[in-house]
């Protein structure tokens, strides 16, 4: 008898049992409680890639061109990133299938880097306004996106944007020479600073408005990860050495901040997880994106990569059979949401399409069984009540 029969058996059993019981109010006031935690149960396995036995790969289109690349993933399920329009890239969000072109008026290149949850989309494009700078751009993900005033400088980058709206990136400094992690509160271009050296970067903000990214050490001979906590700098180190590269890609609701480091002087980069005190490190890889739930994504070995609570484990192996045949190779991954979706890039090995990709966890068996059996019990109840009012 399959899972699912025997479940379905019990509740049949339960409810010729309790339609016969008319004087147990606090028993059934129980069965009704673990009832609901039986589902409460099915659905927290149902919502994390950690339950995944597969997924489901939807390939998101473009706007005409030959291929569709995928930034960041909101917990909505919109995606942030470009596709080729007449001629150059345009930035573009996906509600869905198909793309949302937010391509500025007078751009001729512009890329979409991040989404919040509001559908708020942000990114860069070059040769626009008219001085032909590269400016930072912000959208509400249906109109054309307005550019964002850089520093003192010519030209800006916005790389993140959390769910009140705040932005962070890059923008040129005053001499026009040196770059500056940059804050965007509004209409105000906030200078974050630096470690010591010339330039500094952010990459990622969460919504308490901390910020990290990297910055310069004094001498400009090397970069290390920082933490802007909007009163102050915090150089976040490098686990082989301060003579070490390393930087933060992002940071969650929960202060885990997430990136990489140089392990030796061959360049080869680990992934790295700071968690408060805790340093870990996940091995080597490169770390794109960190959910609430702690999960990480990014790519390792030419392949895209989850990291769940410590175990790295290739997304390609997770994909259906049918995928698979088709062609798809996941080549990296952008983006994770609270929901354990994914995006990022695929290429097919048989017509040589590169596409952005969504994966939504599809959930092992027993979480499909926990749920039913809390639903039908819960149906069960309700039936006999109103067999008894009637």
């Amino acid at each position: 008898m399959s899972a699912v029969l025997y479940h379905q058996e019990i509740i049949l059993q339960y409810r010729n049992r309790t339609c016969r019981q008319t004087g147990m109010t606090s028993s059934k006031g129980s069965i009704f409680a673990v009832s609901l935690l039986l589902c409460v149960f099915a659905i927290s396995l149902m919502s994390g890639a950690v339950s995944a036995s597969t997924y489901k790969f939807t390939v998101l289109d473009t706007l005409g061109g030959p291929y569709g690349i995928a930034s960041a993933i909101n917990n909505f399920g919109q995606v942030a990133g470009y596709t080729p329009g007449p001629e150059y890239d345009h930035a573009v969000k996906w509600d869905g299938r198909f793309p949302i072109d937010l391509h500025p008026l007078n751009g001729a290149v512009s890329q979409a880097t991040d989404i919040n949850d509001s559908g708020q989309v942000v990114g860069w494009g070059h040769g626009a306004p008219s001085s032909g700078d590269t400016r930072a751009l912000l959208s509400d993900g249906v109109h054309l996106p307005a550019f964002l005033k850089p520093l003192d400088g010519g030209a800006s980058w916005a790389n993140a944007i959390n769910n009140a709206g705040s932005v962070v990136g890059n923008s040129s400094a005053s001499d026009n020479a040196t770059i500056h992690a940059t804050l965007w509160q509004g209409d105000d271009a906030i200078d974050l600073g630096t470690l010591g050296g010339t330039s500094s970067f952010a990459y990622g903000i969460n919504d308490a408005g901390q910020i990290v990214g990297e910055s310069r050490l004094s001498g400009d001979e090397i970069s290390h990860a920082t933490l802007w906590d909007g009163t102050s700098l915090t150089d976040l180190g490098a686990l082989a050495g301060p003579s070490h590269f390393s930087f933060a890609s992002d940071i969650n609701n929960r202060q885990q901040v997430i990136g990489g480091i140089e392990v030796d002087s061959s360049g080869i980069q680990h992934v790295i997880l700071w968690n408060g005190a805790s340093v870990t490190d996940l091995g080597q890889g490169f770390a794109a994106d960190i959910n609430n739930n702690g999960q990480v994504v990014g790519t390792r070995d030419f392949a895209a990569w989850l990291w769940d609570h410590g175990t790295g484990s290739n997304l390609n192996e997770f994909l259906d059979t049918t995928t698979v045949n088709a062609g798809w190779y996941l080549r990296d991954a952008a983006g994770i949401n609270d929901n354990g979706w994914i995006t990022g890039t695929a290429v097919n090995s048989i017509d040589g399409r590169t596409r952005a990709y969504i994966l939504t966890p599809v959930p092992e068996p027993v979480a499909a069984v926990l749920m039913l059996l809390g639903l039908g019990i819960i149906a069960v109840m309700i039936r006999c009540q109103s067999s008894r009012m009637a």
